[in-house]
């Protein structure tokens, strides 16, 4: 009877074993559920996957069916299974001597006193303060044979709890850690303790401590910049210094603002140490390279890079404030700003400006204190005589490493157009491409079209366009766009028609959408019967070897008088435009 049971009941029977006693079943090792057709869950293995994974190493998972774990122990198992941990003390160091300064004890390998399973080979004996996490490593011995070995730790400071503990090491210098462990306390008088710091500033603080000594003693207190928050990538290792007092504090000046220090108080050869963290405070920085990438008429777009010493940002910066006044001569009265912003970008556009006039432009940064005063400052002109923007500036289509752009002609040309100015802008590099007026696109001739390739996946440009006229080589008003190299749906094909009607066959024509938002290599055509609207429609895949004003395709066999669904999209993923139509009657 469980014979039967066990091995109708499931699918997967294979997966199955039949337990006599109780009449139960029991999956497989490496399966569970009522079929035994689920893998054993992350961390469990076995017959219906009851036991739990031993001390893995990496992501703490071992082979469902077998309980092997494939990347070895935990440090301190035993392989392949990595439940038994390896030889082990369960008793601590006998401590036979303690000064004010050391420590010295001897280890016992009695059998009594061991447990776990391995071969060891060295003992090392490690110690830490009572409030402290890491252990330091103490005395390292070979094991010889013997039952008991000496070891001394030097280097302590005065009445201070120590936890003491003993790994046993393999030739791989690895041991089981979770070992018990017994407390030290050392003999005499501390010279130092309690060190605090206070009255943090972004440039000073005060170091302050306790000390039984005589009151005019003197303290050695040293401190050095560990590293720069704002600033990981440069280097503080000059900011550094050393003091001798004798007083019990003192404070610590001209110090990097929002930089973690390390400081250290010492007196007869004891010392305390203690870290701490300057506050931020508004930049002493500018920023640099601040220059006009064009200028025009009514516009200028300016770019400027990162302050030359991140350091004198004294915190992260957050963004950059900017004003643009009208320029006056060197020593006259500073005009008010007529207008002022801030920005998170190091690209500016200022449009709108008047034509033939000088202005100034300030810029300064900004972090979580506020701006700072101090400005870099740029001048230019205006002219009057080059081309307006272009107009309706767009990419349409895209790759991974190609933008397609096309807009219209300026409204307002002032002379004939010689070429169009293409600039590619990314956050650390910038190229221009020279366009001629005739480069007009296939699929809308009133436009101009343009292919900007070689560019990075993954990564966000400004495209920006400008007219050159026939009256000069300045750079006309720019027209710009962001885009990234990241690929999005397809907009809908534009226009979907229907033009011929016959009995097995139909006509249809349509547009390429405003936005294709990826690249396009082929059309679908979905074609699915109206009684039969829920199934499966039939695909057909139109090849783009190029871009066209207007599609034209011949739907075939059909069934005439027959009504149909036919939808278009650009691609696999596109969004789709579709009508509905019926076929002729025969004939």
């Amino acid at each position: 009877m469980y014979q039967s049971f066990c091995s109708a009941s499931p699918t997967n029977r294979t997966l199955l074993k039949s337990i006599q006693t109780n009449l139960t079943c029991s999956c497989a090792a490496g399966f569970e559920g009522i079929a035994c057709g689920k893998v054993c869950s992350p961390g469990r293995y076995g017959a219906n996957c009851t036991e739990p994974c031993g001390q893995c190493s990496g992501q703490k998972v071992c082979d469902p069916f077998t309980g092997i774990c494939p990347q070895g122990c935990s440090t301190g198992y035993v392989p392949p299974h990595c439940h038994q941990p390896m030889s082990h003390l369960i008793g601590g160091v006998n401590t036979s001597a303690v000064t004010d300064s050391s420590f010295t004890g001897h280890i016992s390998l009695d059998p009594m006193l061991m447990a776990g399973t391995g071969s060891v080979h060295f003992y090392e004996l490690h110690y830490k303060e009572e409030q402290k996490l890491v252990w330091t490593p103490g005395c390292l011995g070979q094991l010889n044979g013997s039952e008991t070995y000496d070891c001394s730790v030097d280097g302590l400071r005065p009445n201070t709890s120590y936890h003491v503990r003993v790994l046993l090491l393999d030739t791989k210098m690895e041991g089981f850690s979770n070992v018990g462990h017994i407390s030290v306390r050392t003999e005499g008088e501390r010279q130092l303790s309690d060190v605090v710091v206070s009255d943090i500033t972004a440039t000073s603080l005060r170091v302050s401590w306790t000390s039984p000594g005589p009151p005019n003693g003197e303290f050695f207190v040293m401190y050095q910049c560990e590293a720069l928050l704002g600033c990981p990538s440069e280097s503080c290792e000059h900011a550094k210094g050393t003091l001798i007092v004798r007083s019990q504090t003192v404070v610590l000046f001209d110090l990097v603002p929002f930089a973690s220090y390390l400081i250290m108080v010492s007196r007869d050869g004891e010392s305390e140490t203690i870290g701490a963290t300057t506050l931020t405070k508004v930049p002493d920085a500018v920023v640099s390279d601040l220059q006009t990438a064009l200028v025009t008429n009514e516009t200028a777009v300016v770019r400027w890079r990162p302050p030359l010493v991140c350091a004198l940002l004294n915190g992260p910066a957050n963004n950059f404030r900017w004003q643009l006044l009208p320029a006056v001569p060197l020593g006259a009265l500073t005009p008010v700003p007529e207008r002022s912003g801030s920005t998170n970008n190091m690209v500016l556009m200022l449009r709108d400006l008047e034509s033939l006039k000088a202005y100034e432009l300030r810029v300064s940064i900004v972090n979580a204190v506020g701006n700072s005063n101090k400005w870099a400052t740029l001048l230019f002109n205006t002219t009057n005589t080059v081309p307006d923007a272009p107009r309706e500036l767009a990419v349409y289509r895209l790759n991974a490493t190609t933008l397609w752009t096309h807009w219209k002609v300026p409204a307002i040309p002032r002379g004939v157009i010689r070429h169009y100015v293409v600039t590619v802008l990314d956050a650390r590099s910038e190229r221009k491409d020279v366009v001629s007026p005739t480069s007009v696109c296939p699929a809308w001739p009133d436009l101009v079209c343009h292919q900007v390739g070689g560019l990075k996946p993954h990564t966000e440009y400004n495209v920006v366009v400008q007219a050159v006229n026939d009256l000069g080589d300045g750079l006309g008003a720019p027209s710009a766009v962001k885009r990234a190299t990241e690929i999005g749906v397809p907009q809908a094909p534009k226009n979907l028609l229907l033009l011929e009607t016959h009995p097995r066959s139909l006509v249809i024509q349509w547009q390429l959408p405003d936005f294709i938002n990826a690249d396009l290599s082929h059309f679908e055509v979905l074609v699915t019967p109206l009684r039969d609207e829920a199934g499966r429609p039939r695909r057909e895949e139109i090849e783009v070897t190029e871009e066209k004003p207007v599609y034209v395709h011949t739907i075939t066999k059909l069934k005439p008088n027959t009504t149909y669904k036919i939808a278009v999209r650009c691609g696999w993923n596109g969004q789709e435009a579709y009508l509905r139509s019926t076929s002729t009657a025969a004939e």
